[in-house]
């Protein structure tokens, strides 16, 4: 089997096998849909042997999620995000990174406007970490669940979605493309230097949400895509991870916060489920970074 379930996965979630159709749920016409993640216990991280770990990539540590929560089904969208902004008249600034074969500030660029074309069904980009927490505040007026911002280790648990391999459907990196929206044959074309996946996924850059195929928990786009903003601290390891999915709140390199999940820039040593990244606080925008949300179930 190419996709390698965790032997420990909790398997029964309240009388309901691992294996049933996830459920899903909308609290409100604006709001995300979600869809509800089974508890479960899975090991966060890179074993030493991965092909292109990057040292930051661990230690590994057993993670025990003990109830079930909810994520986004898909990222969150500019469409959705429009809304947001609409509502609250928050300004979003611009000054955003773009890539153009590298890395670079563009002052005209921002989450309406990138280099590259968008439609609402895209996944907003240019926003940053707290951009993402006022979404989640305007979320939680709407009522229904409590929302929040997934900690890194519930993201990761989430995309793995029981696999314990580089990637969530299995060891194979030349399926990447078939699974995933990568750095691909596409980027590097345009940019030659780019180390690109020999494959072709169909996108140069972002692609509508839901353009590929979810995962085993029912879920779009958890590996590439998009960088996805977490909680977390930014920390060079796991090691201060307490084996629960709360989030790290604290560390010398708060000033950092976590990105998880891959996006279309990510050659081979980004391109894993345990890939970590970071990105500066404040007003760091990003043309790779979104979003997506979860809830509390209770």
């Amino acid at each position: 089997m190419r996709v390698v379930f965790g032997i420990l996965i909790s398997m029964f979630v309240a009388g309901q096998g691992l294996a049933a159709d996830p459920k899903a749920f909308r609290d409100c016409a604006d709001c995300p849909e979600m869809v509800i993640v089974p508890a479960g216990t899975f090991t966060m991280g890179a074993p030493d042997d991965e092909p292109d770990r990057q040292r930051w990539d661990g230690p590994q540590t057993k993670v025990t999620i003990p109830k079930p929560f909810a994520l986004g089904k898909f990222e969150v969208t500019r469409g959705q995000f429009a809304k947001f902004v609409a509502a609250t008249k928050r300004p979003i600034g611009a000054n955003c990174r773009t890539f153009n074969g590298k890395w670079n500030a563009d002052p005209e660029a921002n989450w309406r406007t990138t280099n590259f074309p968008q439609t609402d069904n895209h996944p907003v980009v240019c926003v940053e970490w707290y951009d993402a927490l006022a979404y989640v505040e305007w979320l939680n007026t709407k009522g229904g669940h409590s929302y929040y911002l997934p900690s890194e280790a519930e993201f990761e648990y989430a995309n793995r979605a029981g696999s314990t391999t580089t990637f969530p459907w299995g060891t194979n990196r030349a399926d990447i493309c078939k699974h995933a929206n990568v750095a691909d044959e596409n980027v590097k074309q345009r940019f030659p230097q780019v180390e690109a996946h020999a494959c072709n996924d169909g996108f140069e850059f972002s692609a509508p949400v839901g353009s590929f195929p979810p995962n085993v928990f029912g879920l779009y786009d958890t590996f590439g895509n998009v960088w996805e903003w977490v909680f977390d601290c930014w920390s060079f390891d796991h090691t201060l991870s307490d084996g629960t999915p709360a989030p790290v709140t604290s560390g010398e390199h708060c000033y950092k916060r976590m990105i998880k999940g891959t996006g279309y820039e990510s050659v081979a040593r980004y391109a894993r489920s345990a890939a970590r990244g970071r990105d500066d606080l404040p007003e760091f925008r990003n043309a790779v970074i979104g979003f997506r949300v979860a809830a509390r179930l209770n």
